[in-house]
């Protein structure tokens, strides 16, 4: 088989989906050329797709051994590498594909992707701007330079891409729900007629209607119209949660896990000094929407702070030093192989992050990680990291409830599918309570616990607490945490942009009767505390 042929055969195979050929097809190329680089390349997209990026990651290897600066090979390499949260290995693989010269704009899109997903948000801005250069009628370029605009703060150029996307593709709701995220603060209406024209489409997807019905439902609040906002949620959640198998009982099973296998939880000494980077972590943890994008926004206001963003490399750690081989990252098989030993967790977890340790200003003494449900992994952290600092948040538990199913979070993240029921969300919030009772009987002053609305309150005092028990001094500045330029890459993102407010506080009593399931299902487990 000449080299023309199996293009040939390959591109009737990728436009066909038929995977199955196209691994036959490499297989029947290199042992005619066992040197032919793209079979084995092709190869390893095929096993990707099949979700064996194990065998992905070997396969490319073996193509960059023939075509070592082959940039479309290096590009898939680092995405493979991010799709495995193997940070380190997927920066590697991006820089040599920038350095060795990336042409396609397809593969600009992918790196500026994996650059945004390792927090390297100017890097990804740069490729995703020439990618948009090169192909400006695409909708998922556009799209993707949308969000790079939008975690650099860059709102209004953010906008006007999403909107570009909307023009190109009137039926992208995704595009629709990321303009509504860019307006928290000022909500607007105007893109309500196409949204509601699109949402009564027959055949919509239940990612589509998601995307719709928290767009809309935004809209709706702001006119005041609680009980309408989240019956219109309620009906895409629903939908989407009878498509997954979800059950609160799998998320149970990893609070239960956690509890009982860190009763208690004692420092051991760091047998390789080597491992202890000269800053000292710092873990902000919590549920989502409580309050840590607020505190890590304060805290990096600070001259001798920086911060990493939201890392999976504690938990990926873990899961890589436990040997599991299932699909969950945390899971209580997970907990359970790896709570009772000693495993060099430290060193695996410096190793991981330290392509981004690199780009900490000179004179930082603290590090950020604020990943809200390393709160899973506090009894890791105190053990093997024992320099380390935590600032866990809490928040009123039915404004906890609401916040988290309002929000929409990655569809394709299953430790968020608690947040398609208001009852499933109450069993999770509930259980959050449990464990941080749990960490602060365990671990008492060696963490500080900050309420969200006692911050919000008096946010001097509680600020000056967070760098007290950090040992830093008091710099005024950190008052004036709205101006910090740093890309925030969560869904706060708008919110911490502007000064302190209360009115979040207390938020579900607007909603009457609607949300009231949750709140009996809190009391029915024991969680009675609200906000006053």
């Amino acid at each position: 088989m000449n080299s023309t042929d199996f293009d040939r055969a390959v591109g009737r195979l990728l436009r066909a989906g038929d995977f199955r050929r196209l691994v036959a097809l490499c297989r029947a190329m290199r042992a005619e050329n066992p040197l032919y680089a793209d079979a084995w390349f092709l190869e390893s997209v095929a096993a990707e797709v099949g979700g064996n990026l194990g065998a992905a990651l070997k396969l490319v290897d073996r193509a960059l051994e023939i075509d070592h600066a082959n940039p479309e090979y290096l590009t898939q390499k680092a995405r493979y590498h991010s799709s495995a949260n193997q940070d380190a290995e997927a920066g590697n693989a991006a820089d040599m594909a920038v350095s060795v010269g990336v042409r396609s704009p397809q593969s600009m899109n992918t790196l500026g992707v994996v650059y945004t997903r390792l927090g390297r948000h100017e890097n990804a801005l740069k490729l995703l701007t020439q990618a948009a250069g090169l192909k400006p009628a695409d909708p998922d370029v556009i799209f993707n330079l949308a969000a790079s605009m939008q975690f650099m703060g860059r709102h209004d150029d953010a906008r006007k891409n999403y909107e570009r996307v909307t023009q190109l593709q009137p039926d992208n709701a995704r595009s629709y729900w990321a303009l509504s995220e860019l307006e928290k603060v000022d909500v607007s209406d105007r893109y309500e007629s196409a949204m509601r024209t699109l949402a009564q489409r027959p055949g919509l997807s239940d990612r589509d209607e998601l995307y719709l019905a928290h767009a809309l439902s935004r809209i709706e609040e702001s006119r005041g119209e609680y009980s309408s906002a989240l019956r219109r949620l309620r009906a895409a959640k629903t939908r989407r949660r009878e498509s997954l198998e979800y059950e609160f009982d799998q998320d149970a099973a990893l609070f239960n896990a956690v509890i009982e296998s860190f009763t208690t939880v004692q420092p051991t000494k760091n047998a390789d000094a080597s491992s202890v980077p000269l800053q000292t972590p710092l873990f902000v943890v919590g549920l989502p929407r409580t309050g840590t994008t607020l505190v890590e926004q304060i805290l990096t206001a600070h001259s001798k702070v920086a911060s990493l963003g939201e890392l999976q490399d504690l938990p990926s750690a873990v899961k890589r030093l436990s040997g599991d081989t299932g699909c969950k990252i945390i899971s209580p098989e997970v907990i359970e192989s790896t709570a009772r030993g000693e495993i060099p967790l430290e060193r695996a977890y410096i190793h991981s992050i330290a392509p981004r340790l690199k780009n900490i200003p000179p004179g930082t003494s603290y590090f950020i990680d604020k990943t809200p449900l390393n709160v899973f992994m506090l009894g890791y952290v105190m053990r093997f990291m024992p320099r380390a600092k935590v600032i866990l948040l809490r928040r009123d538990p039915m404004d906890t409830v609401l916040s988290n199913y309002r929000q929409l979070f990655s569809t394709d993240y299953s430790y968020y599918n608690y947040s398609y029921d208001l009852e499933d969300t109450a069993c999770y919030v509930a259980a959050f309570e449990a464990l941080v009772d749990h960490w602060k009987t365990v671990l008492g002053k060696r963490m500080l616990v900050i309420d969200y609305e006692l911050l919000v309150g008096d946010s001097e005092s509680y600020s000056r607490a967070m760098f007290d028990y950090l040992g830093l001094d008091w710099e005024p500045g950190c008052l004036r945490f709205f101006e910090n330029k740093r890309a925030v890459a969560t869904p706060s993102a708008p919110q911490v942009r502007t000064p302190v407010y209360s009115s979040a506080v207390g938020r579900w009593r607007k909603y009457g009767s609607i949300i009231e399931p949750a709140k009996h299902k809190l009391a029915e487990l024991g969680i009675t505390r609200t906000a006053s």
